[in-house]
């Protein structure tokens, strides 16, 4: 293959993953149920008193179940409530785990 030919085929790959990652992001966001998960992320990442490890946020039916380790008992009453308020939940399901403190 010329080094003409590599240049080409190299640029035209380039030129089309931009595109690609675009349309990937797009459809994750227009998908609603990919919305409420990445919404109910976002919330309870961004919150200053929760302390979320190993967070899993998955959709079911009507809801939001939820996977991960937190600090205290209190902490998965908060979660509820606040992942309760994110428009298009209606059940929360809470397998989160309050972590032991030695």
């Amino acid at each position: 293959m010329s080094k003409l030919t590599e240049s080409l085929t190299v640029d035209a790959t380039q030129a089309t993953l931009p595109a690609l990652r675009q349309d990937a992001s797009t459809a994750v966001l227009d998908n609603p149920a990919h919305h409420i998960e990445h919404e109910v992320r976002r919330r309870l990442m961004a919150h200053p008193r929760l302390k979320i490890d190993s967070l899993v946020v998955r959709r079911i039916d009507q809801g939001i179940c939820l996977q991960g380790t937190v600090d205290s008992i209190e902490a998965t009453r908060d979660i509820c409530s606040l992942v309760s308020s994110v428009d298009g939940v209606k059940r929360v399901m809470n397998r989160l785990l309050v972590a032991s403190k030695h």
